[in-house]
Parts: C-alpha cells; sequence; structure tokens
C-alpha cells in the first residue's frame, strides 16, 4: 500500500510540472516576475533546480534567450536556477547608480496617481535614500495645488500619498463631465456646419432685379430685363450653371474645404468631451483648434475673394443696383461661430495643457 501511495505522489507531482504555466517575462521588473515563478512552482511543488531551469528557459522568448545565450550555452552548475535567476537580474535589472539618477531626475507623476508613483519611487530607492529624502522628492513631483496642501502634513508616507489621491481627483479637470468653453466650442461647430452647407446650396449670394447669383448656380427672374447680367445668354426664367468665372470656382471650393474642416475640427471636439483623460484630451483640442483656424481661414478668404472680384467685373453687370443677399451674410455668420470655436477651445486648451505640465513637471 505504501509503494502504490508513493507511486500515487509521484504521478500527482509529474502531472504538477507538466501543468505549471510560467506568466510571459517582464523585463521591466524582473524581480516581480521572479517572485510570481516561485509562486507558481511552489504551488505545483516544483523543487528541483533542473526542472525550474527548465521550466524557466523554455518561458523565455527569441529575444530574451538570445540576450543570456552565453550563458545557455554553458554546461549546467549543480544549481542552474539559481545561476539563470542571477544572470536574468544581472542582464535586465537596473543598476543601483542607475537606479538613484532615474529617481533623481526622470520620475514623473503623469497620469498616474500619486500613490502609485510614490510605489515606483520606493522600489527605485530599494531602501538607500531615508523616508525624509523619499517624502521631499514625492511632494516635489506633485502639482502645485497638492503640494501646498500637503507641504505642512506630519503624516506618514502612505497617508501622504492617499491624500494626494483625493486632492488630485478633485481638482482633476477631468473629474468635471464637460467643461463648458468645449461644450460650447463643439455647439458653435454645429452651427458652422449648418450655415456653410445653406450657405453652399443657396443662389442669393449676389442679387440684382431679375438676378440670383451663387455658388453654383445663377438664376433668372421673371421679366428680367435685358441685357442680362455679364452678358449671359437669355435662356429664360430659371436657374443655370454658374459662370464659368474663377472667382466662383474658388470661393466655392473654399467654402467646400471650410466645411470638411470644421466637421472634422467638431468630431475631435466631440471625442474629446468624451475622454476622461486630461492628456488625450488635450490632444484632441489641440488638433482641432489647427484645423478650425484652417478652416477659418478657407471661410474669410472666400468672404475677400467674392465680392473683390466682382467688384472688378462690375462694369459687366448691365445692372445699377447690386447687393449681396442673405447666404453671403450667412458665410459670415459661419466665420463668427468659427472664430468664437477656436477662441474657446484655445482657452480650453490652455487649462488642460497646464494641468498636464504641472502633473509631468511637479515642483520643477
Amino acid at each position: 500500500m505504501a509503494t502504490n501511495e508513493g507511486d500515487g505522489d509521484a504521478s500527482a507531482q509529474n502531472i504538477n510540472r507538466v501543468a505549471v504555466k510560467l506568466p510571459p517575462f517582464w523585463r521591466k521588473n524582473v524581480k516581480v516576475w521572479l517572485l510570481q515563478v516561485e509562486s507558481q512552482f511552489i504551488d505545483s511543488d516544483i523543487r528541483s533546480e533542473r526542472t525550474r531551469y527548465h521550466k524557466v528557459l523554455g518561458s523565455l522568448d527569441c529575444e530574451i534567450a538570445d540576450q543570456i545565450s552565453d550563458f545557455i550555452a554553458k554546461p549546467l552548475s549543480a544549481q542552474p536556477y539559481t545561476d539563470l535567476k542571477a544572470r536574468l537580474l544581472k542582464e535586465f535589472e537596473d543598476s543601483e547608480e542607475k537606479k538613484t539618477k532615474k529617481l533623481l531626475n526622470e520620475v514623473e507623476l503623469g497620469d498616474r496617481k500619486p500613490s502609485a508613483l510614490l510605489r515606483e519611487m520606493r522600489s527605485l530607492a530599494n531602501s538607500q535614500v531615508s523616508d525624509e529624502f523619499l517624502r521631499t522628492m514625492f511632494l516635489q513631483r506633485l502639482p502645485s495645488n497638492a503640494r501646498s496642501i500637503l507641504a505642512t502634513s506630519k503624516d506618514g508616507l502612505d497617508d501622504l500619498a492617499l491624500m494626494a489621491d483625493k486632492i488630485i481627483e478633485i481638482a482633476s479637470p477631468s473629474a468635471n463631465v464637460y467643461n463648458v468653453d468645449s461644450v460650447i466650442a463643439f455647439i458653435c461647430g454645429i452651427m458652422v456646419i449648418v450655415l456653410l452647407v445653406l450657405a453652399l446650396v443657396s443662389n442669393d449670394w449676389l442679387m440684382a432685379i431679375g438676378w440670383r447669383q451663387g455658388l453654383f448656380y445663377h438664376c433668372i427672374g421673371e421679366q428680367a430685363p435685358t441685357p442680362l447680367p455679364f452678358n449671359v445668354k437669355a435662356s429664360g426664367p430659371g436657374c443655370y450653371g454658374a459662370r464659368d468665372v474663377t472667382y466662383i470656382k474658388v470661393a466655392a471650393g473654399l467654402c467646400i474645404v471650410a466645411l470638411v474642416t470644421d466637421a472634422m475640427a467638431t468630431l475631435l471636439t466631440g471625442i474629446g468631451l468624451r475622454t476622461s483623460d486630461h492628456r488625450t484630451k488635450y490632444k484632441f483640442y489641440r488638433i482641432a483648434v489647427y484645423v478650425m483656424i484652417l478652416s477659418l481661414i478657407c471661410v474669410l478668404l472666400a468672404l475677400v475673394i467674392y465680392p473683390v472680384c466682382f467688384a472688378a467685373e462690375l462694369n459687366q453687370g448691365n445692372r445699377t443696383v447690386w447687393e449681396f443677399g442673405w447666404a453671403y451674410g450667412v458665410g459670415w455668420g459661419a466665420a463668427i461661430f468659427l472664430f468664437g470655436a477656436v477662441v474657446l477651445l484655445l482657452c480650453d486648451k490652455e487649462s488642460e495643457e497646464i494641468y498636464y505640465k504641472e502633473r509631468k513637471v511637479g515642483g520643477a
């Protein structure tokens, strides 16, 4: 019976050895990865140095194995797993000097919670610096609003980090569901789309007796006096394709570009509104501002080119009274809304940028 029980235990151990699955190699923190591996070995009752060595070696990808190929090529020692651990730590773990340099110059808060920042700083410090020095470094990495509140606190570092988490969560722009400036800018963008569509489809850019002219068509009224404006051939009442004149085509093209770019900018603003991460929100707003500025330039060029070039051919107008119709005025309305959207997005982008840089630089 004893022999059978021993055979059963050995079989169970063999099954565990086969079934153990190691986590993927984590080169950013080899120590933690090795702790996970050790946990798997203990749970599967794998004690042999050779078995552990082969399990770890088999879990490494080609790139990692290539970096320690000189070690792998050597004959196995009496404790191959222990030697493999030491080599992995030597190859991929930062030296104490590099950790100290990173602690002093490279660690930033970014998008993390302060408590996560403190954990990384402690890992880099590795008990090589005092808690008082670590406290000073930690506070320097926080935004000024959190730093000024916590500077006089006597609480321990862990409690200090938890307080900083709450302060930044409350103060973060992303804590607000939407920002008023960006919401209004988004609405302005939608208004511009509507106005530009109306301006493009309307034939009331330029008007005179019996004559209406748009960007794509001109319309002749009933009983329109002849000769018609610009010596257009009288074809009876109705609307016809726009005259083959360069400035009309250029104005129409600019308005189309303005419509497309404003739609893109409005979409980017909407995505920014839906984004809770302030850094991503800032990037969307920044791109939206540039695209809206391009749209504004296109609209303004169209609104200037159209009347200036029309004035140059006024002597062929065959009418004494001319006036710009409501569609031309709608174009100026679109320009005003665009300008407002750009200003509002710039204000909102500036606040997001200041907050992001403050989190990134901390007390620098």
